[in-house]
């Protein structure tokens, strides 16, 4: 009788075995996303910050998410068909007379706030503190988003309140004299 089981045991074994394997590597690569990950993309600027950017093409872009957690860094620098002042001057007038004007700041209007967030904004490719992003705009838009815990909010910045204080943050620079958008996501 307990060769019988055995015999059973081992069945059970050679066909459960490999269908246990490929079933915890699908779930690795696709429910995980370390496998056939989606490039960064303009869809991704969308969505964030609810925006409409037809026509926007990716001039460069990176991705440091993996490992157990996915907690990474992404930037993408878009190049835009047209501007975006009507969308941004839109989604300002919704906050009229709240903690702010609205979620898009200017950058002749708060240099001190942009110079703060720039420092804020660093490439984590090489690993350690990462090197600052130099990024060059004289007219242009920028807004900033807290994402920890799934808050997706628009963060109100201040000189004092860089990106640094937050876990999950997604930055957008926009230079409106040169139609680039600049998008950075850190997820810690």
């Amino acid at each position: 009788m307990a060769a019988v089981f055995q015999a059973l045991y081992k069945i059970f074994l050679a066909i459960i075995s490999p269908l246990w394997i490929a079933a915890m590597g699908l779930v690795s690569c696709f429910g995980l996303d370390s496998c056939g990950a989606e490039p960064p993309n303009a869809e991704w600027v969308e969505k964030a910050f609810h925006l409409q950017l037809d026509g926007a093409t990716v001039d460069s872009s990176w991705d440091t998410h993996g490992g157990f957690h996915g907690d990474g860094n992404t930037y993408i620098a878009l190049s835009l068909v047209e501007g975006i002042e009507e969308q941004i001057s839109s989604k300002n007038a919704e906050y009229k007379g709240k903690e702010k004007d609205g979620p898009w700041y200017s950058i002749n209007e708060y240099p001190t706030v942009y110079t703060s967030l720039l420092e804020s904004v660093r490439d984590f490719r090489e690993g350690g503190v990462g090197t600052p992003i130099s990024i060059e705009i004289e007219n242009g838009y920028f807004a900033a988003i807290n994402n920890f815990d799934g808050k997706d909010e628009f963060i109100f910045l201040s000189e004092d309140m860089p990106l640094g204080g937050f876990w999950n943050w997604e930055f957008v620079l926009y230079d409106a004299d040169a139609l680039k958008l600049y998008y950075y996501e850190s997820d810690m």
